[in-house]
């Protein structure tokens, strides 16, 4: 298989993953501050408004705090350690072939 259909089907798996995990964790987050926001609405301690209120500042919080910096190790880790790895991976497999000679 040529090199460059292996790396974006290699891309493309990176980029399907890291949207299941996203959605994985959004659902996650939702159902945990659901919980701790809507609860106390069903026991009839606050009012459904205060409720929603803190759900939704929780969520936009947590969730948008969550997607900017998971998906920024990813970018990062992805474009930029990913590249040096290999160039080390590269360096070490030029100097062992040289030995060789």
């Amino acid at each position: 298989m040529p090199r460059n259909k292996l790396s974006k089907n290699k891309k493309g798996s990176v980029i399907v993953s890291l949207l299941i995990t996203n959605i994985v964790a959004l659902i996650l987050i939702g159902l945990e501050f659901g919980y701790y926001d809507f609860g106390p609405y069903f026991i009839g301690v606050v009012s459904f408004k205060h409720a929603l209120k803190g759900f939704l500042r929780t969520e936009i919080i947590l969730g948008d705090g969550f997607l900017i910096l998971f998906n920024g190790y990813v970018i990062i880790w992805n474009l930029f350690l990913k590249n040096k790895e290999k160039s080390a991976e590269n360096k070490r497999a030029t100097k062992h072939t040289k030995h060789k000679k």
